[in-house]
């Protein structure tokens, strides 16, 4: 049982991750969105810590840590920030969670048709697509 608990955490996880991430207010700041769930992922961290399994004690461990912690944490923000503006930009969970790579403007996206139409769709089209930040 212990073998496939990762596996169904990450399934749980990962599907509760996604639409979650897809549901987030479009006017909301994507940076402001991300140190509220950051804010909340350390309050969850922190709340599991002494629940932990293992016998090196929190101080210890924050000691023992080395550099590749440090980037996976600014890995993850990378990561974060992409989802969310992939969504932002129509892409659908089926997709953008495979991919994990925003679509910016290419030659099978919404902004290039939108701006093969006129000068003035252009225009428009490089306009609305501003990776999500509002203005």
């Amino acid at each position: 049982m212990l073998f496939y608990l990762p596996i169904a955490l990450t399934a749980l996880a990962t599907t509760l991750y996604h639409v979650a991430q897809k549901a987030i207010a479009p006017g909301v700041h994507p940076m402001v969105s991300l140190v509220i769930t950051y804010a909340t992922s350390l309050v969850a961290c922190l709340a599991v810590v002494p629940f932990a399994p293992g016998g090196v004690t929190f101080l210890r461990s924050l000691k023992d840590l080395n550099w590749a912690t440090y980037v996976v944490g600014l890995s993850i923000v990378g990561v974060e920030l992409a989802i969310l503006l992939a969504y932002r930009a129509g892409w659908k969970i089926s997709l953008a969670s495979v991919a994990h790579v925003p679509r910016r403007i290419g030659p099978c996206s919404p902004a290039v048709a939108r701006a093969s139409a006129s000068p003035t769709a252009r225009s428009t089209a490089w306009s609305s697509s501003r990776l999500g930040f509002p203005s």
